[in-house]
């Protein structure tokens, strides 16, 4: 099969070949330094994911700068986050957690009684930190819908159980993607960098979130870090404008 570079030069490669084949075919430095791979006319898509046969592609890195490249590291650095918070709050559930422009942020609630202050953040980091020097590889993984409903039921994930069903309706969804990093996996489109530890200059700090107002028991508790990767501004605690059962516009957020 053959694929064409930015500067329109062929790329010849064995069939079935990935964007992590085309990084290592054109030399080693890419191959380590790569994130993802943009197709052209068809978006941005895991490093593993095969390449069809004279597509017009592209290596995305960090060192390019590449806005594509900050947002994979941003959606790594979610992931981590979320799971940093599932290890060391035991019986939390997890609700969504994009990169978006001024960062990323990961939604959740709490156990009755559980609050997440200042005195908290260095641990979260400190765990987070654990996770990005483990090299975690992001797995892809595809199951029928009520398949990973089941899943997400069983693991006392409301909120993901919700999301699929609304995926099943809304859009007649028969198969979903899980990514999985060390022991967490998580509902998601996709698609990510291959592993935590291309994490670079990695410095998410939550500020201590805050409980949904008229939430009542039920602390739903949004983390936000602002450019907290590939920059240093960070910014405070943002409060829920939505209620945990708002459908739409998180649905494309997965």
């Amino acid at each position: 099969m053959q694929v064409y570079l930015p500067d329109g030069s062929p790329l010849e490669l064995p069939e079935g070949a990935s964007g992590a084949d085309a990084a290592a075919a054109i030399g080693p430095g890419l191959a380590k330094a790569a994130l993802g791979v943009r197709i052209v006319d068809d978006g941005l898509h895991d490093l593993a994911s095969p390449l069809p046969d004279g597509a017009r592609v592209q290596i995305v890195t960090a060192s390019d700068e590449d806005p594509d490249a900050l947002w994979l590291i941003r959606h790594d650095a979610a992931h981590v986050l979320a799971e940093a918070v599932l290890e060391l709050y035991p019986g939390v559930k997890i609700s969504i957690g994009p990169p978006i422009e001024d960062g990323f942020y990961y939604d959740f609630e709490f156990p009755e009684g559980t609050t997440v202050s200042e005195a908290d953040l260095e641990r979260i980091e400190a765990k987070m930190r654990e996770h990005i020097a483990a090299d975690e590889p992001f797995v892809r993984s595809e199951l029928p819908a009520a398949e990973a409903i089941e899943r997400f039921r069983a693991e006392g994930q409301d909120y993901k159980v919700e999301l699929i069903q609304d995926l099943i309706r809304d859009e007649g969804t028969e198969t979903v993607s899980l990514y999985t990093n060390g022991p967490f996996t998580d509902l998601c489109r996709g698609p990510h960098g291959p592993s935590t530890k291309r994490i670079t200059r990695a410095g998410p700090r939550p500020r201590p979130p805050q409980a949904r107002p008229g939430a009542g028991a039920v602390h739903v508790q949004r983390a936000l870090a602002r450019r907290a990767v590939l920059g240093t501004e960070r910014h405070g605690p943002v409060q829920r404008a939505d209620p945990p059962g708002a459908r739409g516009e998180r649905e494309a957020r997965l």
